[in-house]
């Protein structure tokens, strides 16, 4: 087992139980308890995992990172293959949340001088160090929780923009109702954010079809490809596919 398969077999055992002793999590690893530590300091670092008395945990249910650790694999294998469509000197639209944010992640290292437009404060303080690219944070009212921009002015920022390819994620997906979100503010900057864009692709991992949400921000009619991992319900991909959205499956 190498160490990014060992990292996605930690952030998994870690998701599945709340937390874990380093001690057990090194035997189920079948390494050594100096190699998790190692490990854990690392992911620790990065926000995924936290450490606690010996135990490995989860971060805070609020923060972003919580979010990163639930369907971790899915979600690097769908950030790899969306940031495939994003070619170097692009600017490009990225919206809140764990996926886009791993996504926002790959497009930093494997691209260059790649323009992200963002209202994820989050996505920002992550990549600000990267040599590369350049982030246009947009303004609003800071939401601490989400770790995003909301309100009026994040429309009022993005007045002046216009790009080829919004990449956004959502809370659930329903072939009648279309792509939700459960904050009304956040589920807003986002319906003006791909307003913004000729192409919308939806980064959902498959936990997320078949859920509504508080409020319907994307109609199926808007969006260009869904990006999704093989637990994704067959059905409702084949019913996308229908409605001539082009659907991956990673």
């Amino acid at each position: 087992m190498d160490m990014i398969e060992r990292h996605v077999k930690m952030i998994e055992l870690v998701a599945e139980r709340g937390e874990i002793e380093t001690g057990q999590l090194a035997r189920l690893l079948n390494t050594s308890e100096v190699t998790v530590r190692n490990d854990l300091n690392t992911l620790s670092k990065k926000g995924i995992l936290a450490r606690r008395r010996g135990y490995a945990t989860l971060p805070n249910p609020d923060d972003t990172n919580y979010h990163m650790a639930l369907h971790y694999e899915a979600k690097l294998k769908i950030a790899a293959a969306a940031a495939q469509r994003v070619r170097d000197g692009e600017t490009i639209i990225v919206g809140t949340g764990s996926t886009c944010a791993m996504f926002a992640a790959q497009v930093a290292e494997t691209r260059r001088n790649v323009t992200i437009l963002t209202n994820s404060a989050y996505v920002a303080a992550n990549l600000c160090k990267e040599p590369d690219g350049r982030i246009i944070l947009l303004g609003g009212s800071y939401q601490k929780h989400s770790q995003c921009m909301v309100g009026p002015l994040v429309k009022r920022c993005l007045q002046d923009f216009h790009v080829n390819t919004a990449f956004v994620g959502a809370d659930g997906f329903t072939v009648a109702g279309g792509f939700f979100g459960v904050d009304m503010e956040r589920a807003e900057a986002l319906r003006e954010m791909v307003h913004c864009a000729d192409r919308i692709c939806m980064l959902l991992d498959g936990s997320k079809l078949g859920k509504s949400g508080t409020v319907s921000f994307l109609s199926t009619s808007s969006v260009s490809e869904l990006i999704t991992d093989a637990s994704a319900d067959s059905e409702i991909c084949e019913g996308l596919r229908k409605r001539n959205v082009q659907v991956t499956v990673v």
